[in-house]
């Protein structure tokens, strides 16, 4: 869908699509085992009971890898509510984990393989088997900033006062970290993610 990739990009992701070949998690799967529904809003919650950011009614495309140019790779995808669009970005909790991801890792996920043949169900794999190895966290931006989505091309407008919202999944609630100016013209990186999340577990 056009208007979601525009969005990512927009939001400072900038993802590959390695395989067109999409994939469904179940209801076994650790997104939906690890959502409780309608968590009540705390000073450092949201509340969660209308907006279910891991819910896989609500991706938009299939897990993949963010590609910054630099190597730096990391697991996500983005997806749609009614209340605007998010991508949901999986950051490795040591140096080794996120290394893992790297193109330059030869014992890593691309080992002895072409990074094209690689598709969404092997990261899903990964993903699942070593889901305490990592930080949720999603990027929001609310359907209030977009003023203007053309239908016909996919193109949209965001007024210039557009916040991105950055949450944090953590003992099964979403808790609120910041909320940043969404600015168009860098791309965070890696790092940019990891230090949001260092900053705000001091």
């Amino acid at each position: 869908m056009r208007i979601v990739l525009n969005i990512v990009l927009y939001l400072g992701i900038c993802n590959i699509i390695i395989s067109k070949e999409s994939f469904f998690i179940s209801k076994e799967s650790f997104f939906i085992e690890s959502y409780k529904e309608n968590i009540k809003e705390t000073r450092d919650t949201i509340d969660l009971s209308c907006i279910n950011f891991l819910d896989e009614r609500n991706k938009k495309d299939s897990i993949s890898l963010s590609d910054l140019g630099q190597g730096e790779l990391f697991p996500s995808y983005s997806g749609e509510i009614k209340q605007g669009f998010f991508s949901v970005n999986f950051i490795g909790k040591t140096k080794k984990e996120r290394f893992f991801w790297s193109i330059y890792n030869n014992k890593g996920f691309f080992k002895n393989n072409n990074p094209y043949l690689k598709n969404s169900r092997d990261i899903e794999k990964i993903i699942n088997k070593r889901r305490g190895n990592y930080y949720i966290l999603v990027v929001f931006l609310s359907n209030k900033y977009i003023k203007h989505i053309d239908k016909n091309t996919g193109d949209f407008e965001l007024s210039k006062n557009a916040v991105n919202e950055i949450y944090l999944y953590e003992n099964n609630q979403w808790k609120f970290i910041k909320k940043e100016k969404n600015n168009f013209s860098i791309i965070p990186s890696l790092n940019y993610y990891v230090n949001i999340i260092n900053e705000y577990k001091k």
